[in-house]
């Protein structure tokens, strides 16, 4: 006899307890009502007849008119790229390659001819002739009139205004020297009599002008016043 095979237990699952009956519960709510549906628009075909006919009549002319321009103007800007400007460059390839090319490798030889055998010449022969005269009539003059003229003549200059010179300085100098010892003779003089004369006299006038002269003042300033309050009053 075979032993029967255990059968795999199964995990028992723990339920949840149902809540009894008795617990309270929460007062069901009542749903917001539903918003009412818009009215919808009642047809007008007397306002939409006059729209339809302003685009029959406008825009779609309109439309179509400009739908034709551009076509007129994209067929126009063929034609002028076919026709005019792709004839034109090739044309002027043309004329550069076979007709300016050699023309201008044709001129190339006589113009450096004239150039060897004309214009370098006569330039040269120019340059030669402003560097002689140049030379001839601006620097040699110039060089041998500074160098026998006006080199002499400064050094004579030097020779006869050097000792005129030194002798304006020493008299300068001397005369310098001869005025300090009139000033000291002199200034001692000047000092005594501004201390013993001078001064002193000054302090009298300031001292009389002020003992005399300010009561005056005062005194006229006063009347004056009093002369004119009695007339201000009258």
């Amino acid at each position: 006899m075979s032993t029967p095979e255990p059968r795999p237990s199964t995990p028992h699952v723990a339920q949840a307890p149902t809540p009894p009956s008795t617990w309270p519960q929460a007062p069901a709510q009542p749903l917001p009502p539903l918003p009412e549906p818009l009215p919808r628009p009642e047809h007008t075909p007397l306002l939409m007849w006059p729209a339809r006919v302003v685009a029959l009549v406008v825009v779609l002319p309109a439309r179509a008119a400009w739908k034709a321009l551009d076509a007129v103007l994209r067929a126009l800007e063929w034609l002028w790229e076919r026709l005019v400007m792709q004839p034109l460059a090739a044309l002027g390839r043309l004329l550069l390659r076979f007709l300016l090319a050699p023309l201008g490798r044709a001129l190339m030889v006589p113009l450096r001819a004239l150039w060897r055998w004309v214009l370098k010449p006569v330039l040269v022969a120019v340059a030669v002739a402003v560097s002689f005269v140049g030379t001839y009539l601006l620097v040699v003059p110039l060089t041998w009139l500074w160098q026998e003229v006006l080199v002499p003549v400064g050094r004579a200059l030097l020779v006869v205004l050097r000792p005129i010179g030194h002798a304006l300085a020493w008299a300068w100098h001397t005369s310098g020297r001869i005025l300090a010892v009139v000033w000291r003779w002199l200034s001692a003089p000047f000092r005594w009599a501004y201390r013993a004369i001078l001064a002193p006299v000054g302090h009298a006038i300031r001292a009389a002008w002020r003992a005399v002269a300010v009561p005056i003042g005062k005194a006229v300033a006063e009347v004056s016043a009093e002369i004119g309050r009695v007339f201000g009053r009258r």
